[in-house]
């Protein structure tokens, strides 16, 4: 049985987005829900003392955002994803995307996200701490693909980043401009969460990648005899294997015994294997 957590920000969304999912029987999943009002803070305090209390194998970011009105021609994406979901139902003239990286707003710092499966169009986040307008300088003057904004993004991937944990962040973009923005419809923000998402697809996807991971036979006891891991050191190493072949798409066999090589001088297998470690993170970016 998968543990799945499902996150959101506001209670209107929840009432939509539970409602939905409760409506599904999917075996092997058990669903719980967490909302964690806006702010990436809020965000950050109400994740990490949930994921403190229980263990989950995949955890999903669904709720509304804001998005700038570009000139890029949507339609590719409402392509791809009618491809990909055939059977999903009419889509309105509102995007939609999965989260791929993360800026916060203030400082400016960034946060991957890494893919474990693509489920939208994937674009970049901006993510601020504060109520900000269309026209603020740090907004108003970025690049075009710095299309959405929201309010918690950033707090839910600082913290999955430091659990480990495998995850996906959906955004529905529901106003364009400060106008739009200042006077929120609410109603119009359920509708596209009610409408543009498939949940029943979303929650198979999972169970797949869930799935497909279980079943490698990673035989990871090659590395462990060649450095000393720790208990806990072993399961972060699980992780970032699996992310490796997530992410880089590349030989890990290659990749270990370089590492090996360069660091052959260096006497501290235990210390090594935190450098491995540091290592594959700047991979990672």
């Amino acid at each position: 049985m998968y543990q799945i957590l499902v996150v959101w920000a506001l209670s209107q969304e929840l009432n939509v987005i539970r409602k939905k999912i409760k409506t599904l029987n999917i075996p092997g999943l058990k669903i719980d829900f967490l909302q964690t009002w806006m702010w990436n803070y809020n965000t950050i305090f109400a994740l990490t003392k949930k994921l403190e209390q229980k263990q989950y194998d995949f955890i999903m970011n669904i709720g509304v955002g804001w998005i700038r009105r570009m000139t890029k021609d949507l339609s590719d994406d409402f392509k791809w994803w009618k491809k990909i979901s055939p059977k999903s139902p009419k889509i309105s003239t509102s995007p939609f995307y999965q989260v791929s990286n993360i800026f916060e707003l203030e400082t400016w710092k960034e946060l991957i996200v890494p893919i474990f499966f693509k489920f939208w169009p994937l674009s970049s986040c901006i993510s601020a701490n504060k109520a900000i307008k269309y026209e603020d300088s740090k907004f108003s003057n970025l690049n075009s693909q710095f299309s959405l904004l929201d309010m918690e993004s950033y707090g839910f991937e600082f913290v999955l980043e430091k659990y480990n944990l495998p995850r996906i962040i959906l955004k529905v973009p529901v106003d364009t401009n400060d106008e739009e923005l200042e006077n929120f419809d609410y109603q119009k923000a359920l509708n596209l969460l009610w409408e543009n998402i498939d949940y029943e697809q979303l929650l198979l996807e999972t169970k797949k990648y869930l799935d497909n991971t279980k079943k490698e036979d990673l035989k990871l006891e090659k590395y462990f005899h060649q450095l000393l891991f720790s208990q806990r050191q072993r399961e972060i190493f699980e992780f970032l294997y699996r992310k490796y072949n997530i992410v880089v798409w590349w030989n890990f066999d290659k990749f270990f015994d370089d590492f090996l090589q360069k660091n052959k001088n260096f006497k501290n297998r235990k210390q090594l294997v935190a450098k491995m470690f540091e290592e594959l993170e700047n991979l990672f970016g």
